[in-house]
């Protein structure tokens, strides 16, 4: 599976880090961006799992460091998991050679958690081998390559809720895949926005009724697939009640840019004696 996105310039953001004492997180902050471990999980493994599960249930055997990489200005759109310029963050236990990656479906892009201010992102390093019984600090090294938005303006379009209808939100063409009522206890609609154009651009999209009041919705969900030049992308919303027809007030950039973040983390795990 292929991400494509159209890059219109290239930063680099220098960080510097130090090494901490157990039980401390990671952190280093420079030119408006800050990287941390937030979270860390080493799983043993399951002796009578014969699919390499861990001990702990629903959890595979390995390491896991969880790192956000925040900044107080720029919206981050999407975490560049392929191509020459795509993030690549190694695992190493003490300075040693790096931990081997998780083999199989790991993209990046897909396993990043984009906070909802878009302020920061949660990125997950793992390697299915354990650090040794005698390992004091766990490494993430590498660098993060994030796509970034610029020029902020919004757009407003008026349209009916209903399957097939074709809607421009902002600069990208969609059309409504899906329009159905579900049942929670009370009406919410779903709605699915479905087009060939990336739509990693689009920050927020807020929907106003025909009285313009403003409707509750949540995110339902996203996706993309496809290869090469031949990409599907899909987004879902879940909105509050039964509207036949919505205003969608969209706020998009009207380009992007590529920043490399350089990860140097140390973070001491507190395993020796």
């Amino acid at each position: 599976m292929r991400f494509d996105m159209s890059i219109f310039r290239f930063a680099m953001i220098g960080v510097v880090c130090c090494c901490l004492f157990p039980a401390q997180i990671a952190i280093c902050q420079d030119n408006g961006f800050k990287v941390e471990a937030v979270g860390l999980s080493v799983m043993a493994a399951d002796p009578h799992n014969q699919y390499g599960g861990s001990a702990v249930l629903g959890r595979q055997t390995g390491v896991e460091v969880h790192v956000r990489i925040s900044s107080s200005k720029q919206k981050i759109l999407k975490v560049s998991g392929e191509g020459k310029q795509a993030t690549k963050l190694d695992l190493k236990v003490d300075g040693g050679k790096a931990l081997p990656a998780v083999e199989g479906f790991s993209n990046l892009s897909f396993m990043s958690q984009i906070s909802e201010d878009a302020l920061s992102v949660v990125v997950p390093v793992q390697s299915p081998q354990l650090p040794d019984s005698k390992a004091t600090v766990l490494e993430v090294n590498g660098s993060a390559v994030l796509i970034v938005g610029e020029d902020p303006t919004e757009s407003d379009v008026t349209f009916d809720l209903k399957a097939n209808e074709k809607v421009k939100l902002g600069p990208v063409e969609v059309s409504l895949s899906e329009v159905s009522e579900l049942d929670f206890g009370e009406p919410v609609t779903m709605v699915t926005f479905q087009t060939s154009q990336s739509m990693e651009a689009i920050g927020e999209i807020q929907f106003l009724d025909e009285g313009e009041k403003q409707i509750d919705a949540t995110s339902a969900g996203k996706s993309s697939f496809g290869f090469g030049d031949s990409m599907e992308y899909s987004v879902s919303y879940h909105l509050k009640g039964s509207p036949k027809k919505v205003k969608a007030k969209v706020k998009y950039f009207k380009s992007t840019k590529e920043v490399k973040v350089p990860v140097d983390l140390k973070i001491g795990l507190g395993l020796g004696k």
